[in-house]
């Protein structure tokens, strides 16, 4: 049988190059996303590198459609096996000085909240079949404040905290957690796309690269997470 991926928040960039390694690896990759033309133009990249994967539609951001989804992937798969959450849509950095609330809402309900349900959702198959891995990147500003680079960072900083805490919960129950920190460019990422600027202090990396470190995560359960650069 198979074993499952299921990338939630997946487009161009890091999570097409994890849906492709393990594809690859004979993994079935359930593709999750909002927007079902870029889930196609996904899909036939998968395809071309002849891994079979499903696409789904979801907007992460909404419990209920959180909910659905999962339970739609697992009726018509039978079973999940691994989870890379880290949706990566057009979205900018907000300067600290005018950061409101306000602003801040969209990114916790995606971010964070949508990590969280998609978590909640799924554990209890992981625990029914004592297994299972969650994958998740975030960037660098969780760990560091940049100036005039804030507002995902706030986010980001909350669900890895989340994770480092669910990390030490789960082991004993061999359900195993893996986080990349990334402060660098990704190449051929949404955002990349949006804000790529050459002089950046932050260097570039190709996606399939951090894929395999990400890997490498999952296949230690001694490791939670890994700094990229």
């Amino acid at each position: 049988m198979n074993k499952v991926i299921v990338i939630f928040g997946a487009g161009t960039g890091l999570s097409a190059s994890v849906a492709r390694l393990y594809g690859k690896q004979g993994y079935l990759v359930a593709l999750v996303a909002r927007n079902k033309e870029k889930l196609q133009l996904l899909s036939d990249d998968m395809s071309s590198n002849h891994i079979k994967s499903f696409t789904f539609i979801a907007d992460l951001s909404k419990s209920e459609q959180v909910k659905m989804v999962i339970s739609e992937i697992y009726d018509s798969l039978g079973h999940i096996d691994i989870l890379y959450y880290a949706p990566n849509p057009r979205d900018t950095f907000i300067p600290a000085n005018e950061l409101t609330s306000e602003l801040l809402i969209p990114k916790i309900n995606l971010y964070l909240f949508g990590l969280i349900n998609v978590i909640q959702e799924i554990l209890p198959i992981f625990r029914k079949n004592n297994a299972g891995i969650i994958l998740s990147a975030i960037g660098g500003s969780a760990l560091e404040g940049f100036p005039y680079m804030s507002g995902l960072g706030p986010v980001m900083a909350a669900s890895r905290n989340y994770l480092q805490a669910l990390y030490k919960e789960l082991n004993e129950e061999n359900i195993h957690i893996g986080l990349l920190t990334i402060s660098a460019q990704i190449i051929n990422s949404e955002n990349y796309k949006l804000t790529y600027q050459e002089s950046s202090p932050f260097p570039s990396v190709h996606p399939d690269a951090l894929a395999k470190m990400l890997r490498d995560i999952a296949d230690d359960v001694t490791k939670l997470e890994v700094l990229y650069p």
